[in-house]
Formats: C-alpha cells, structure tokens, sequence
C-alpha cells in the first residue's frame, strides 16, 4: 500500500495478491487519518473477479510506525476481510 499527497488530499494505492497468485489492486482517498489509524475508499481497478472491477470498497487500519492492520469491505459482496501490512524495509 502507498499513500501520497495530493494538493492535500491524502490517496492511496494498493496491491495484494491472494493465494491463488492473481492480483487484485484498488486505489481511493483517505477519508479520516490520524497518528494511529486511516479509513479509506475507493475501487478496485484490478481483481480477478472481472465484475468487481470499479466496485466500491472501504478499508479500516490502526496501528503503529511499522506496521497497520484491520478490516475491508467490497460493497457489492458485503464481507468483511482481514487486512495486515508491514512496512517495507
């Protein structure tokens, strides 16, 4: 996940790949940040379920300096997912 300012918006990237070893990647704004959590939203622009592309999604992280973690939702299948990053070294 990357995040970047924007004429102070703040948006976001984000590329996962699953078990099956395809790629889903989304991207948005943030809608709230503060030092230890961020909500954000978006679409995705890629997933391997080809109707899910364009499809609304919403990602709540907590965390520290090092690493966030929390829950997503895509809209059109409303359940909930695990999400765990670690910075990248």
């Amino acid at each position: 996940m990357m995040f970047r300012d924007d004429a102070g918006s703040v948006k976001w990237t984000w590329t996962a790949e699953t078990r099956a070893v395809s790629t889903t990647e989304a991207e948005g704004i943030a809608t709230k940040t503060d030092p230890s959590s961020v909500e954000l939203v978006g679409t995705y622009t890629s997933h391997p379920i080809r109707v899910l592309v364009g499809t609304d999604i919403r990602i709540s992280l907590k965390g520290s300096a090092s690493a966030l973690s929390g829950t997503g939702i895509t809209q059109r299948v409303n359940r909930p997912f695990g999400v765990d990053l670690t910075k990248a070294k």
